[in-house]
């Protein structure tokens, strides 16, 4: 069966061992302990190095770190009071008086970039273009077929709640998760699933291990030369991206495609 390309985490490591034996000669007599499967702390520096990574190409757009989920049937706003608002989170939603287990969130989702909308169960487009995000408030208006706008708050999506059943296309940044054991499959054999990122990811692993030892210069030094490596990466990303014009929509054609605005 076809695999995915990625580097094992045991490769990360081993990458990790080689750059601190010849770079912190405080770690040289212990860090084969230090480094070894079975070490908590060896797994917890990894994940940390790991969200931080992420951090960092999160911050840049990445793709591998994009995604996008349909949900499926929210419900009707439950008072048609202007001040009422709706709320989807990764727990399960409110139409504005009653909270419901389902739908939900990914629990990948740390935050929304794009949200589009349609009625429900009438095999509909989206609409054409995305709801506006809203800042600093939503308005209080009157409830309409549509919820046209949201804002995201306390790590959920607030909207004034629609009068029909809705489905919402949601464009999201994730995050992988930590890595952990699987199964009979330890932590310290998985895949690290961004491509050929085993340079950049090795040079955060060892940014953790020498501020653990008060090493914080030799730290930033390796830390930038992490940088240095998934900026590569992110570069090859971004020249893919200008391999397509792209013209952006004006302001004024918000709300095109769906006639009951």
């Amino acid at each position: 069966m076809p695999t995915a390309p990625y580097d094992s985490l045991m490769v990360v490591k081993n990458t990790v061992q080689a750059r601190l034996n010849g770079a912190l000669d405080s770690l040289q007599p212990i860090s084969g302990r230090i480094l070894e499967n079975s070490s908590y702390f060896s797994q917890q520096a990894v994940n940390d190095a790991w969200r931080n990574a992420q951090d960092y190409l999160a911050e840049r757009g990445f793709a591998d770190l994009l995604n996008e989920a349909v949900i499926s049937g929210f419900p009707i706003v439950a008072s048609l009071d202007p001040a009422t608002q709706v709320r989807l989170d990764w727990t399960g939603c409110s139409d504005g008086v009653t909270s419901y287990t389902t739908p939900f969130l990914p629990s990948e989702c740390t935050h929304p970039l794009k949200i589009w909308e349609r009625w429900s169960n009438q095999n509909a487009e989206f609409s054409k273009t995305p709801m506006e995000k809203i800042l600093d408030g939503l308005p209080a208006w009157q409830k309409a077929m549509a919820n046209r706008c949201w804002e995201w708050r306390n790590n959920a999506i607030w909207m004034p709640g629609a009068l029909m059943v809705e489905d919402f296309r949601i464009r999201y940044v994730k995050y992988l998760p930590d890595f952990v054991d699987v199964g009979q499959s330890p932590w310290f054999v998985q895949p690290v699933p961004i491509m050929r990122c085993s340079d950049g990811f090795s040079w955060f692993i060892c940014a953790e291990f020498a501020e653990a030892q008060g090493k914080v210069e030799v730290a930033d030094r390796f830390l930038q030369r992490g940088k240095d490596a998934f900026g590569r990466i992110f570069n090859l990303d971004a020249a893919a991206d200008q391999r397509v014009n792209i013209r952006r929509r004006p302001h004024s054609a918000r709300g095109n495609g769906r006639s009951y605005y």
